[in-house]
Formats: C-alpha cells, sequence, structure tokens
C-alpha cells in the first residue's frame, strides 16, 4: 500500500509498505479521509506543536506514518472485538490516554501522563490503511459513523472535539460575548459552538482578507480586519467600552497574546487555544491587569473520548456548518500539493482521500 512516511525530523516520502497485520485487539481501517492539520505542516518543516508532559518537544516514532484527523471503514477485526464489525464506517480519535494515570482517573484524558498519539507513535492515515490500536476501542475513542456522513465530516470530529473542550474550559455560556482571534477552521468551529453555548454575540478577528470574508458563513455577530482597523478600539466598540466577557486566541499571535489583556472585561476570561513556537513560547503580558481586573488565562489541549462523542453527535444533526470548511480535496498521490495547499492561507481544511 501507499502511505506518507517520516524517516527523521522534517523529511518523509510517499512509498510503498505492506499492508499492516492486526492482533486480536485491534482493527484494520481502510483509510476514506485524512485531513491536513496546522500540525502536519509543520511537520513537513521539521516542526512539531506537540509536547511531551514535560513540556518539551514530542518526537515522532521514526518510521512513521503521519496523519491525525481520519475516518474509514474496518476491514477486518480482531477476535476479541465485540463493539465494532468489518464494514463499520468509523471516525477515530487520534489523542490516546492510558485510562490509569492520576489525569485520566480525574476524567481529564487530554492530560494523560502516558499519551500516545496516532501519527506520532502509531502509524497514521495518510495510507491506504492503518490500525486502530487497541487503546483507542477500550477507551471509547472509535465512533461508528451514520451512512449520512461523509468520510471527509468524519475527520473533522477531531478539531471539534478539542473545540468542545475550549468552549468548556472557557466556561462559555449564555448572554456571554466572546471575541475569537483567528477565523481559521478552528476559529470558524468556536464561532458556531460559542452560539451553541448561548453566546449573544460572538465577533471574530483575523488578519487574512480570504479567511475573513469565509467567515461571514459562520455565525459571527461582527468580523474585524486586524490589518485595516485597530482592534482594540473596535472591541471596545462593539462592547460599550467593557470589553469581551471571553477570548479564545486561535491564532499563534504573540501580539495578540499580549494585546488580549486590554480587550477583555473585568473578571473576564481569556483562552490561550492556539500554542506558540516551541522555540519562542514567550509573551509580554501586563500582569497588573490580570490582578487589578481579576482576569482568568487558561490554555486548551486536546480533548477526552467523552468531548469527541459529543462533537459527532453535533455533526450528525447537522448543529455546525462543518462541511463549509472542507475546501480542498486531494489523492494521496498529490499528498505534498495538499501540504502546499494548507500552507498557502488559500484553503479551510483540506483532505487527502487515500483511494
Amino acid at each position: 500500500m501507499k502511505a506518507v512516511v517520516f524517516t527523521k525530523e522534517g523529511n518523509s516520502e510517499i512509498k510503498e509498505i505492506e499492508i499492516p497485520k492486526i492482533n486480536s485487539d485491534q482493527a484494520l481501517l481502510k483509510v476514506g479521509a485524512c485531513a491536513v492539520c496546522g500540525t502536519d505542516v509543520k511537520l513537513e518543516s521539521g516542526r512539531s506543536s506537540k509536547l511531551n508532559k514535560h513540556g518539551k518537544g514530542r518526537k515522532m516514532n521514526y518510521p512513521v506514518v503521519s496523519g491525525h484527523e481520519l475516518s474509514g471503514e474496518i476491514v477486518k477485526i480482531g477476535k476479541n472485538i465485540s463493539d465494532y464489525k468489518t464494514g463499520d464506517r468509523v471516525n477515530v480519535m487520534p489523542n490516546l490516554s492510558c485510562g490509569k494515570c492520576y489525569y485520566c482517573q480525574i476524567g481529564h484524558h487530554e492530560l494523560c501522563d502516558d499519551e500516545k498519539v496516532i501519527g506520532f507513535d502509531y502509524n497514521g492515515a495518510f495510507a491506504e490503511y492503518m490500525i486502530i490500536p487497541e487503546r483507542a476501542i477500550r477507551l471509547g475513542c472509535v465512533n461508528k459513523l451514520s451512512d449520512n456522513i461523509t468520510f471527509e465530516e468524519g475527520a473533522l470530529v477531531e478539531p471539534v472535539g478539542v473545540s468542545i473542550n475550549c468552549q468548556y474550559l472557557s466556561n462559555i455560556g449564555i448572554n456571554d460575548t466572546v471575541l475569537i482571534i483567528g477565523a481559521g477552521p478552528l476559529g470558524c468551529i468556536n464561532a458556531e459552538l460559542a452560539k451553541i453555548n448561548g453566546a449573544k454575540k460572538v465577533i471574530l478577528a483575523q488578519r487574512s482578507k480570504f479567511r475573513l470574508e469565509f467567515a461571514k458563513k459562520f455565525t459571527a455577530d461582527a468580523y474585524i480586519s486586524t490589518t485595516e482597523e485597530d482592534i482594540i478600539e473596535r472591541v471596545l466598540e462593539e462592547t460599550n467600552g467593557d470589553g469581551a466577557d471571553k477570548i479564545i486566541l486561535c491564532c499563534s499571535s504573540d501580539e495578540m497574546f499580549g494585546k488580549s489583556l486590554n480587550m477583555i472585561r473585568k473578571m473576564g476570561g481569556i483562552n490561550f487555544f492556539a500554542s506558540l513556537s516551541k522555540d519562542n513560547p514567550f509573551v509580554k503580558l501586563d500582569c497588573n491587569l490580570i490582578h487589578y481586573r481579576e482576569i482568568k488565562i487558561t490554555g486548551t489541549y486536546n480533548s477526552t473520548p467523552l468531548q469527541n462523542r459529543i462533537a459527532y453527535g453535533l455533526i450528525e444533526k447537522g448543529a455546525i456548518n462543518i462541511k463549509e470548511l472542507i475546501t480542498h480535496k486531494f489523492g494521496l498521490n498529490d499528498y505534498y500539493d495538499a501540504i502546499s495547499s494548507a500552507k498557502s492561507g488559500k484553503a479551510m481544511k483540506v483532505m487527502v482521500n487515500p483511494k
């Protein structure tokens, strides 16, 4: 079969490898679709935003097949598995917890001390086939897809699940005014979710004219071009001088991380949803604003199996406008064109269909 194999940092190639063999606790997936994530673009340039539990860069288990936002059809099943069968169309959550450590025991699987990741520790889905690991099956990280859900939509369960965790950690609620900085796929998903959670006003800010115009297909109430307007002045104007109740940073901009403190109201909350480069992760923050205004700051990493299931439920019901995010599709042979398209800033979600 064909697969995108990383042999060392920043070095991948499309090559022929054997179709993997499963054991009694695994399943074999024929990949239907795998979305290009920002992490995939970073991997191709020799950078990754994934960190281990000590905050250090996570290394891929070379050689390894990349690709982690995925869906497909089960074509072979281990004899110890009873909850799935051949022919099931499924989505698989890529970040797999151990189920045993302190964080798993208190329900925070996303912070597992012994996390394993598809596309890093296990072979991923930029391939014709991949193994569904035993962990994924045992811990409820595999969702069956209904017939009305395409493989492309199923592949986007993961980013929706992570965004649900962001909404939870941000405590988005009824009557909140929510500012989302960065109108890429995750920004648009968070705009949809904020409305579902009862936000009375959602403001989307973005520097790219293409993405800002594209984002108007979603449910925001106001749009700010950060290249043409002063974002602080505009946010204060939109909030009667108070600032937003909640801010979600969906862009890797140290400038915006710092400016966010000037756009949040007293007792408001800021979520650093995006990461910065691991080589330069520091920003200047006016800590007096945090102190005197009682501002809460949190981050978001990954999601739990439950949030993954909730994400699928929202997609299945059509509660999120997920289809609009899919702008480009490529075959596996055109993987590098898919990466270039995602990197260009002229696409939203880019799909690779290994047919």
